[in-house]
């Protein structure tokens, strides 16, 4: 059969055709509309109806029991527009689906949706009451200048820290007849935009007219607001569309603040000193500025371990940053690491009432005595005293390690110090040259970030005369306000030097007549052998003293055998020292006091380092001899 519109027909019409001769198959039937001849057609849709349960097209129509889906024409498949469908076969069917208005697309997907389905929740009903008209919609399209518009800077200034305006085009698919297009947004946003014209009446012909869309400042620390254009048409015959436009909101200017690194350890140098660890913070403004701006620093939290460089920075017209410094400082307590707060403020150009504020945390680690924990060890722990040859004594060298553990940040660098401790024996022969300063010299010694051990020499001297063997202590620590647990470790030095020492067993005066005994002693590092000590004397000179009272008449004298000989392994003897009457009056002072003769005695030997001497002071024998107990 053919059909024939004798006028223009509206999209969208659902037209009655009336059929004289249909030869109607109960197991199915096809209906297959196109335009042109038989023989060439231009196939529009297809509607095939067979089957018991589910709708099929045969493979091929090589009968006149079979039908075939015309040539050009497609099955619905997801977001395939399809041009024909097969339902289960029903004497009579209609589509009854709500969808009467929309796209041509959108229409013909609605209607030949699910190909080869079942009766069942589908658009296709049995019966004969089919819609009495669609309305087929043809499209707007909506570009814009730019997505993105920015507020501007102040209330009623054209300047902005970006593009203020997108100019928003909208252009129709059939531009036959006139209509009215207008632009709206959604009432609780419509006050961060101005659309000018609000509508447009397209006249007929017209395919397309432009609207301006401008950001305002609407005083509001909304943030960014992505707006939702709504271009709506006066007809019902085109669809209405949408356009996003985003509005950057710069109420208020966004001041920015962040530090690097956010943590920190306390200085180990004590308040006062050098500031070792250092952070940079930089401020900058999310929008770059014409104006001059003024950012205020403001620190909340325990401010005692760090300090800023500077409580206000400036950012110059069309500058973006400022960076200052944070620097820790110790506080001389152990208190624990300190979180703190920095807010950045910024007011616009110093005149407009919007503050901007950010903020960021910043970290100061406490050096605290539980906090890092050193340990120290020597490569010896015993030595000899450098010995004197030719005059230069050659130092000893010691190594110290030291080892920082515990609560230890190893990205940052750290300086310990090592010292010996005070008031103690052997350390005058302790050199921490070029550091010494006597009984507190310290050397500093620097941790390098990831350092876990460092070591350093130090020297062990000679000392002039004989002390002894002596042992003191060597102390690893940081500085005196952030030690931590101090490693300690004992060196022993050992005397190398030897000296003579003599003795009496009577305390002065003397008398004459007596029988004194004097002990001969080496004392320190005893040289190998036999040890032959030279014993000498001599009676002063006579003179006065710096009272102008003369030491006597000179005539005084001892008997004591000339050497001495030590054996092997033996460190002291005692001999006997006779003292000789002196036949000569005795001398008295201008009080009438006697004064006591002096007699000095020597003793040197090859092998053992410098001589001494004893002074033995002689008075007249008293009427009755003294006991010596």
């Amino acid at each position: 059969m053919a059909w024939k519109a004798l006028n223009a027909v509206p999209r969208g019409t659902v037209t009655t055709v009336a059929l004289t001769t249909l030869n109607k198959n109960g197991a199915g039937d096809q209906v297959i509309a196109y335009t042109g001849t038989a023989t060439a057609p231009k196939f529009l849709y297809a509607v095939s109806v067979t089957g018991t349960g589910v709708g099929t097209w045969q493979a091929d129509a090589t009968s006149e029991q079979t039908s075939t889906r015309p040539p050009g024409l497609v099955a619905w498949a997801g977001s395939t527009v399809p041009t024909s469908i097969a339902l289960p076969f029903a004497a009579q069917l209609a589509f009854r689906g709500p969808e009467k208005v929309g796209t041509r697309d959108q229409l013909l997907t609605a209607i030949g949706f699910k190909d080869d389905a079942k009766l069942s929740g589908h658009n296709w009903t049995p019966g004969t009451a089919w819609p009495a008209q669609f309305t087929v919609q043809t499209l707007l399209t909506v570009t814009s200048t730019t997505p993105t518009i920015y507020e501007p800077a102040v209330a009623g200034e054209t300047y902005s820290y970006g593009v203020m305006k997108t100019t928003v085009t909208v252009t129709r698919a059939d531009p036959s007849g006139a209509v009215n297009i207008r632009l709206e947004v959604a009432p609780e946003v419509a006050s961060q935009i101005k659309i000018d014209p609000a509508s447009v009446d397209f006249a007929a012909g017209q395919a397309m007219a432009t609207f301006d869309v401008t950001a305002r400042q609407d005083n509001l620390v909304d943030g960014d607001v992505l707006l939702s254009l709504q271009v709506i048409p006066s007809v019902s015959s085109i669809q209405p569309a949408t356009h996003p436009v985003t509005v950057i909101d710069t109420t208020p200017l966004r001041a920015k603040i962040s530090v690097t690194p956010v943590s920190v350890e306390e200085t180990n140098i004590p308040t006062g000193g050098a500031f070792t660890h250092v952070s940079t913070g930089t401020v900058s403004l999310v929008y770059p500025s014409t104006g001059q701006h003024y950012i205020a620093l403001n620190v909340s939290g325990d401010t005692s371990a760090f300090e800023l460089s500077t409580t206000q920075v400036s950012i110059a017209p069309d500058t973006p940053s400022v960076t200052f410094s944070i620097r820790a400082r110790n506080d001389g307590a152990n208190n624990g690491d300190k979180v703190l707060a920095i807010q950045a403020i910024d007011a616009y150009a110093l005149s407009q009432p919007f503050v901007a504020q950010d903020n960021c945390t910043f970290t100061v680690r406490d050096l605290g005595p539980e906090d890092v924990v050193w340990t120290l060890t020597l490569d010896q722990s015993s030595v000899t005293e450098p010995s004197v040859v030719g005059g230069t004594a050659a130092p000893a060298v010691i190594t110290a390690t030291i080892t920082r553990t515990g609560l230890v940040d190893y990205n940052f660098s750290q300086i310990a110090y090592l010292g010996k401790e005070p008031n103690r024996d052997a350390v005058q022969r302790i050199n921490l040259a070029p550091w010494d300063a006597g009984d507190f010299d310290l050397i500093p010694i620097t941790f390098a970030a990831g350092d876990v051990t460092e070591s350093v020499s130090f020297q062990v001297v000679d000392r002039a005369g004989v002390q002894g063997n002596e042992t003191t202590l060597i102390r690893a620590a940081g500085s005196s306000y952030a030690q931590g647990t101090p490693g300690t470790a004992s060196l022993q030095v050992l005397e190398d030097d030897s000296a003579l020492v003599l003795a009496s067993n009577l305390s002065n005066p003397v008398y004459e007549g007596e029988t004194a005994t004097i002990t001969v002693s080496v004392i320190g590092l005893r040289p190998v052998g036999e040890i032959i000590v030279r014993l000498t004397s001599d009676d002063l000179t006579t003179g006065v003293d710096s009272r102008g009272v003369p030491f006597g008449d000179g005539t005084a004298d001892i008997e004591l055998q000339s050497n001495v000989t030590l054996g092997a392994g033996v460190s002291s003897m005692s001999i006997p020292c006779i003292i000789l009457a002196d036949p000569d009056p005795a001398t008295v002072d201008r009080a009438g006091k006697t004064v006591p003769e002096t007699v000095n005695v020597y003793a040197a030997a090859d092998r053992v380092d410098g001589s001494t001497n004893m002074e033995l002071r002689i008075l007249e024998a008293p009427a009755q001899p003294r006991s010596i107990q």
